[in-house]
This record gives C-alpha cells, sequence and structure tokens, in this order.
C-alpha cells in the first residue's frame, strides 16, 4: 500500500482522525494506535494485556502525536502495591484487609459508638493531630477483627502506616524461632499505627508481658504512636479486673508488673465494647 492508502486506511479504521493531517513520518504510529486501542477495549486485566508496553494504553496528545499513558488495570496494581508497601498484615488473611466501613452495621448504641469513634480517629489524623488509640472488647463474632480492619484501611487511605498483627501467631512464631524476637518487637515499637488482634487467646506468661508486650507498649508510649487493641477480655476505666486477672501470672510477687501494662494500655487506648448487630 502507498502512503496515502495507509493513511485513508487509518482514517477508515478510526473516525477520530477523520480530519488529520496524517504526516508519513505518523503513519505507523497511527497503525499501532489503532491496533493498540482494540487491544484495550478487548482487555479484561494486565494478564491479558496484548500492548507492547504492557499495562500502557495510548493517547493523542496535545501536538497530535501518539504518547501512552497507565492504563486503568496498572494505576490499579500500582494503588494496590502502594497500599501493601503501606499496610503490614502479620498472620493475617489479605482479603481481611479488603474490608470497608460500608457493610459495618450500626443497629446498636455500642456499634454507633465505635464508629464515631473511628471518623473521629480519622479526623484527627487527617489534621495530624494525636488520638489515642482503641482497646476493643466484646463477644465472639461481634466483629472486632472486621471493625479494625476497616480502620486499617480507612487509615492507609489516607497516606498511614499500619501493622495489623494477629496476636496469638505472633507469639508462636517468636516461640519458634528467637532469631526473630528482636527484630519483630522493633517493628512492632515504630511501626506508625498498630493494630494488635485477638489479645488474651492463650495463656499469658511472664515472657510475652515482661519481653514482648511491656517493651512494645512501653516504647510506643513514650513516642506517642497509637495503639489499637481487639480482645475478647472486658476492661473499662472503671474495670479492669479481668485483664488484670489475665495479665496476673503465679510467678509475680505482686500485681505491679500487670498494673504496668494495664496503664499503659489505659494511656494508649480509648476502652470500647462492641456488641453483636
Amino acid at each position: 500500500m502507498t502512503n496515502e492508502q495507509l493513511k485513508e486506511k487509518i482514517k477508515k479504521d478510526n473516525p477520530y482522525f477523520k480530519d488529520f493531517d496524517i504526516k508519513d513520518y505518523q503513519i505507523w504510529d497511527f497503525i499501532s494506535f489503532n491496533e493498540e486501542k482494540a487491544n484495550c477495549k478487548m482487555c479484561n486485566g494486565l494478564d491479558e494485556c496484548k500492548n507492547r508496553k504492557k499495562g500502557f494504553e495510548p493517547v493523542i496528545d496535545s501536538d497530535n502525536n501518539v504518547a501512552y499513558t497507565r492504563c486503568k488495570y496498572m494505576r490499579k496494581a500500582e494503588s494496590l502495591r502502594i497500599r501493601q508497601s503501606k499496610l503490614n498484615s502479620m498472620y493475617v488473611s489479605d482479603k481481611l484487609l479488603e474490608i470497608k466501613f460500608d457493610s459495618f452495621n450500626i443497629s446498636t448504641e455500642k456499634r454507633t459508638k465505635c464508629m464515631k469513634y473511628a471518623r473521629k480517629f480519622i479526623n484527627d489524623l487527617k489534621n495530624n493531630k494525636y488520638a489515642k488509640g482503641a482497646y476493643i472488647y466484646g463477644d465472639v463474632g461481634a466483629g472486632k477483627t472486621y471493625f479494625l480492619a476497616a480502620l486499617a484501611n480507612q487509615i492507609v487511605d489516607e497516606g498511614h502506616e499500619v501493622t495489623f498483627v494477629y496476636f496469638p501467631d505472633l507469639i508462636n512464631d517468636l516461640k519458634d524461632d528467637f532469631d526473630k524476637l528482636n527484630s519483630k518487637i522493633e517493628e512492632l515499637k515504630k511501626t506508625e499505627i498498630l493494630i494488635i488482634d485477638d489479645f488474651g487467646v492463650g495463656n499469658m506468661t511472664g515472657w510475652v508481658r515482661d519481653s514482648i508486650l511491656a517493651p512494645i507498649l512501653n516504647y510506643r508510649m513514650s513516642d506517642l504512636r497509637p495503639v489499637f487493641i481487639s480482645s475478647n477480655i472486658s476492661f473499662s476505666k472503671d474495670n479492669c479486673e479481668d485483664l488484670l486477672n489475665y495479665l496476673y501470672i503465679k510467678d509475680d510477687k505482686d500485681d505491679i508488673p500487670a498494673s504496668r501494662i494495664i496503664r499503659r494500655i489505659s494511656e494508649l487506648c480509648e476502652s470500647l465494647e462492641l456488641d453483636r448487630k
């Protein structure tokens, strides 16, 4: 085909170019444009991309030349990578960390109070104001993990870093590999916002309380870094007996070590009860 025939074909294949004065040097760029635009229309994801530059779609720039921009699937993948870099989940299903507050039920007074707290925390975060974390307690199935996962996602959406750790598995992992101990504790001490899920499952030991929990809470209190804790063990400023009993171990001479943890939690966290919907 001659150049003129190719130009006519380009305009026939894509009416957008009907009034274009196509230069000879642009012919193959526009042919590629039409081919790759057709690929984009049929594409359902990065894995299916047939374009020369995977994840990029052709566009016409202000000078009527072909340029390339990230397609919606590439933008979504990049957004997910940024999100994953800010949301560090330890021993938690990745699917859990896709949860949003859209489906959080606020049919009871206590659930409404938790939701109001979450909104206030996010608002304070937006305004660079320090806000306490929360100790969320309630029966099994109340939705404590769901609530904290939704909160974690919203915090990340605001551009902040979160570490979400399932506490029983963390302890089991550290028992099996003491080489991880210092690095894990440092990570949990220094992450911007820490979420400890399912605290209170299993028996408390002096090692867990004094060598893991205490240094994490002490550091975060001194550096004003928010902590969130979910637990089946009730705790409030007026009633800390259940939590005190859990933190007290038989080798203690008194309740001072347990009381220190209680005091740190009180300083770092508001107490919120979450009931069933």
